[in-house]
């Protein structure tokens, strides 16, 4: 397991793998962003053209689109969460308890279907890796989601998360 100023190195790795991550999600709402405000323009096309079939399908696929940048901002928000906790980790040189809950996330995350989107599996993947080299205590906690026991400190984040992204998909869609 690695020394002290060791452990501080891989969280500093692990902080900039979420930052990242979290910049790369942000791009991903962004383009989704785009993408559905393209569809719902050609929805009102197709809707004066008379198109009604055509209108419907691009009706959906923008409801997709919509549902899918949710979810996105729910796990950037999530990983902006975890990336507080390590840099909090970092600064008090506390690392057990806060990361068995980081673990413990990032191992429910990987087994959500979202995880097989690059941005998100490369995030994830980067933050898991850089956490590994602390050893086995913390590790033993990323396990697939179904069997996953997420610790009350893990819940938190998530509820947190979860808040965070609801609004700003609110600031998002008072935008539009």
């Amino acid at each position: 397991m690695p020394g002290g100023k060791d452990k501080r190195n891989v969280i500093a790795r692990a902080i900039i793998a979420a930052r990242t991550g979290s910049a790369r999600l942000e791009r991903m709402a962004s383009r989704l962003e785009a993408r559905q405000a393209q569809l719902e323009e050609k929805v009102e096309e197709c809707i004066i053209r008379g198109d009604r079939e055509m209108a419907e399908r691009l009706a959906v696929e923008a409801a997709q689109l919509k549902d899918l940048r949710r979810r996105v901002l729910y796990l950037q928000a999530v990983i902006d969460k975890l990336r507080m906790r390590l840099e909090t980790a970092y600064e008090a040189g506390e690392l057990t308890s806060s990361l068995r809950g980081i673990m413990d996330i990032v191992g429910r995350l990987r087994g959500q279907e979202l995880a097989a989107i690059p941005e998100v599996g490369i995030t994830l993947g980067e933050i898991e890796e850089s956490l590994r080299s602390l050893g086995a205590p913390y590790y033993a906690a990323a396990q697939p989601y179904s069997t996953l026991p997420v610790s009350s400190d893990a819940y938190k984040i998530l509820e947190e998360a979860q808040a965070v992204a609801e609004e700003r998909m609110k600031e998002k869609l008072t935008k539009l």
